[in-house]
This record gives C-alpha cells, structure tokens and sequence, in this order.
C-alpha cells in the first residue's frame, strides 16, 4: 500500500456520492413545485466528505468504499487520486450505478439532502477484511465510519478498528435505531441534534443542559462515549456517564451553505486526533474548520486547508 506521506493515518471506511445540488429560495412543500436559481454538482458522500477534510488538513488518509462501473465512479476515483487520497480499496462495482445524492440548498443555509446509495450498499466484510490485510490500519489512529453503507460493515469495521489499536469514531448518520450491543461497538458514537433525537427517543436538545443530558443518555443505552454536532450551538463530547462533558461552542459566523459541515467537522477532528491532540483541543480546531465551511458554497470545495485557519 503507497501513501503520499508517511504521518500518522485516517482511514475511513464509507460512501462515495455524487452531489446534485439545487439553490431555491425556500424549500417546497409536500406536492409543490418551485423555482430554483442556480445549479451545481460535486463529489459527496459522508465518507469521501471526511476523507477530504483530513486529507486538506494535512492527513494521511486511506478510503474503503465501493463506486459505480460509471463515468461517476471513475471520476470519485480520479478525484482522490488528485487529491492524494489512497483509493487502493474503493471498488468499481459491475452492474452497479455509483451513490447519487440530490440536495436542496435553501438561501438562509439550510439544506434537504436525499442519499441514493447505488455501489454503496455492495460493500461487503471481505471488502473491509482484505483492507486490513493490507495495511489499511498500518500507522492509523483514527478511523472514521457513517451510516450509508451496510450496518454490518460498519460494525465489523469497528471491530477490526479495536483489534488493530485504532479509535472509532461511527457518525450515525443518517440515523437508525440502535441496540445496545450495535452502540456499545465504536469507541464514539457521534450524532447531531435530529439524529440524537431519533436515537434517544426524544426531542431534540435545544441547549447544552438539554445536550448533556441526550448525550448521557446515550451512554447509559450502552455508547462507549458519545459526540454530539449542535449545528450553530457548538458541539459536545461525553465520555462516560460519570465523566464531566466537554463543551465547545461554535463560531457565529453568516452561514451561506451548510451542507458537509457536519463531514467537514468530522474529518478535522480527526486530522487532530492523529496529531495526539486533546479532544477539547480537536474540537475546538473542527469548530473553527467548518465555520469556514459553512461561508462557502459547495460541499469538498468547501472544506479548507491549513491556510485557511
């Protein structure tokens, strides 16, 4: 396995998507029509998102993922290669279309995404088996997983992630219900409010009591410890039903964009977690990195780079 650089790794084991990203003033309603007024696509995908965020942020980072035999798959693979991205585990899947993603981009920020998952779902455990056997945990600390492929690769991704000595985070993202045993596998479980909601079986926590309280709950379901992302509240991290919470609050910035600041949070985190910093420390550099995010249009051009912060 070559890599560009020889620092510490991220790994991600996840989706590649295409984005398909349609401005509209507000978003319509259920069985209404409305106009947009600009159009754009891009590469996406929470996994090739938060491959990219720590790859600009001066990462190592080896993907697992499975494309399309298609004209988008091809160019996902050739836009890691640009990137130096080490693609020797994504997977060109015959008969298959590659993770399409259209996205509705209010004017005040917002956003409405719809994941088509395609090759996604072809991943397989012998995908992520022949991965580590090749070195896709050689030097990791950090390996970055979501939920837009199977759920048994994902767990299994974790396992294999602890027996090779490296932290798991799993963005629980889009959401599903979870046993205890599925929680209690990745090291963290991150969510952000509406997905945290859906996992405690509860409304959404609108300030950090009410954050703190969802996030002890989810340790008390079995997580190991818990991130939460609370958009433009700031982000919570939990680690351990008697440990104190870590808050930090976000940057009040005039956010244009918001789609992949949740992506691009995750991946500088992790691209300071490998450098040994402290969670509290991590975060604080995720917040500043996708407050940047968030003032630019689209999703990886978006992301920023060192420069930037």
């Amino acid at each position: 396995m070559s890599d560009s650089q020889s620092g510490p790794c991220v790994a991600v084991i996840g989706s590649c998507m295409y984005d398909q990203v349609a401005r509209v003033a507000r978003a319509p309603v259920i069985g209404e029509t409305v106009m947009g007024h600009a159009y754009h696509t891009g590469f996406g995908g929470k996994g090739a998102n938060q491959a990219v965020a720590a790859k600009k942020l001066g990462s190592e980072v080896r993907m697992v993922a499975c494309v399309g035999d298609d004209a988008i798959g091809e160019s996902t693979l050739s836009n890691f290669r640009q990137l130096g991205i080490n693609a020797d585990h994504v997977h060109k899947i015959a008969g298959q279309h590659s993770g399409v993603a259209p996205i509705v981009v209010t004017d005040d920020g917002n956003n409405l995404i719809i994941v088509v998952p395609g090759a996604n779902n072809s991943m397989t455990t012998a995908n992520i088996d022949s991965a580590v056997e090749n070195g896709l945990f050689q030097g990791a600390k950090v390996a970055l997983f979501q939920n837009e492929i199977p759920i048994e690769c994902t767990l299994h991704g974790c396992v294999k992630a602890k027996e090779n000595g490296v932290m798991s985070i799993f963005n629980v993202a889009p959401a599903v219900q979870l046993s205890r045993e599925q929680l209690s596998t990745p090291d963290i479980v991150c969510v952000n409010e509406s997905e945290c909601a859906l996992l405690c079986g509860d409304s959404a926590p609108t300030t950090q009591a009410e954050a703190e309280n969802s996030a002890k709950k989810l340790v008390a379901a079995g997580a190991k410890s818990v991130l939460l992302t609370l958009g433009s509240m700031g982000s919570l991290f939990c680690a351990g039903e008697n440990e104190p919470c870590v808050f930090v609050q976000a940057k009040s910035v005039k956010a244009i964009d918001t789609t992949g600041a949740g992506d691009c949070f995750l991946g500088a985190l992790a691209s300071r977690l490998v450098q040994d910093e402290t969670m509290k420390e991590s975060m604080e550099f995720a917040s500043s990195a996708s407050a940047i995010s968030v003032q630019r249009q689209g999703t990886q051009s978006s992301f920023p780079l060192p420069d930037d912060l």
